[in-house]
């Protein structure tokens, strides 16, 4: 490029002075840039926020709404959940294993709160996406479904939510079909709790033990005279069995029930079942095993920056920035970029906005060519005490 400039320049003297000038001032201009330590600059503030006002946690939640959060007392936060900025718009960020509540409204759309005491985001989310637990255990017939239990939620019908849940282990319904069932929204939560149905059946006590075969399909009544149960399906490789706890005896003859039960991962199958469709002698019993919960993870305190007040945060992907938390005062923090920190210190950058890192935010996780931003003037107020 710069040979050709002189070629095209030198049959006419006169405008040479005039080209050499431009040379000149191109090449400082290269060597500004090239000498300049300034991160590519991007959106000078945030276009919009996400507001989301049923999230407020001082807020009174009215008696309808269908709000679910996560436990106090955990066995973990549950697996990944989407979280975007619109209904309609593309996910930004996968949040899992973080103190969260989950909004559902009227017209089905849900948003999310996730709040780790240092670092708030807000967004809207799918439903279909996110995966919910019980506070409690929750009797259907013939399964107590324990709190270790994940629904998929469907639908909002009023207060309610309707569900889907797979069950897992030699127990199931004919056909393997997937249970559905309708819980309130106060029953459930966005992570799991502590519970063990092992201990549920021995409250029971128990006189023996009785043996259902592989491909045998049980049905399980509420009570001794019930008219009509629940029927199970014994998914089992051919040949093998199950072995049931027997809890109480009632009737006599063809007529007979047994009161059974069987814990099989997270849930505890138990029911009144004909005493002529069970084995009493020991028969070669199936291999059943289940898959363990992932523990929570405790985020650790790293980050080698702190603020006095807290920060306006928010992502910034091709070429929008929006706003959607809030870093609160004393959380650690660094700048994406080691560079940024001097040019805030000469006061020379314009407002703009400032990639950031949260490194004990372990649970998040930023789609790709999302970056975390605040304003470049809050930064520079770090170290003012607050209003």
């Amino acid at each position: 490029m710069f040979s050709s400039l002189f070629v095209a320049s030198h049959p006419q003297p006169r405008a040479c002075g005039h080209a050499l000038l431009v040379l000149g001032l191109l090449l400082a201009a290269l060597q500004t840039v090239g000498c300049s330590k300034s991160a590519a600059r991007g959106p000078s503030d945030f276009a919009r926020a996400v507001q989301l006002p049923e999230l407020d946690v001082s807020a009174k939640q009215r008696a309808g709404d269908c709000v679910i959060e996560t436990q106090a007392s955990h066995r973990a936060w549950g697996k990944p959940l989407g979280l975007s900025l619109s209904a309609s718009g593309p996910r930004v960020a996968s949040v899992f294993r973080v103190p969260a509540r989950l909004h559902v409204r009227d017209d089905g759309v849900a948003t999310l709160l996730v709040d780790d005491g240092l670092l708030t985001l807000r967004g809207f989310t799918a439903l279909e996406r996110v995966e919910l637990f019980l506070r409690g255990p929750s009797y259907d017939r013939a399964l107590f479904f324990s709190p270790l239990a994940m629904f998929e939620p469907i639908e909002r019908t009023s207060n309610l939510l309707e569900l889907r849940h797979r069950i897992r282990g030699p127990l199931r319904l004919p056909g393997d079909r997937i249970q559905e069932l309708s819980l309130g929204c106060s029953q459930l939560s966005l992570s799991q709790g502590d519970f063990d149905p092992k201990l549920a059946a021995k409250l029971f006590g128990h006189i023996g033990y009785a043996y259902a075969r592989s491909g045998q399909t049980l049905e399980l009544w509420g009570s001794a005279d019930a008219g009509s149960g629940m029927k199970l399906q014994v998914f089992l490789p051919k040949g093998e069995w199950i072995e049931l706890t027997v809890h109480e005896h009632a009737g006599e003859g063809s007529s007979a029930r047994w009161l059974v039960s069987y814990q099989q991962g997270t849930e505890l199958v138990v029911g009144w079942v004909l005493r002529s469709e069970l084995q009493t002698s020991p028969q070669p019993l199936g291999v059943v095993s289940y898959a363990a919960g992932v523990r929570f993870l405790v985020p650790e305190s790293v980050g080698e920056r702190t603020c006095k007040r807290d920060l306006a945060i928010g992502v910034v992907g091709h070429g929008v920035a929006t706003r959607l938390g809030t870093l609160r005062a004393g959380a650690n923090w660094d700048f994406e970029d080691p560079d940024d920190a001097e040019h805030l210190e000469e006061g020379s950058e314009p407002r703009r906005l400032v990639p950031i890192r949260v490194p004990h935010a372990v649970w998040l996780t930023l789609e790709p060519e999302q970056q975390l931003v605040v304003r470049s003037s809050e930064l520079r107020a770090c170290d003012e005490e607050p209003d």
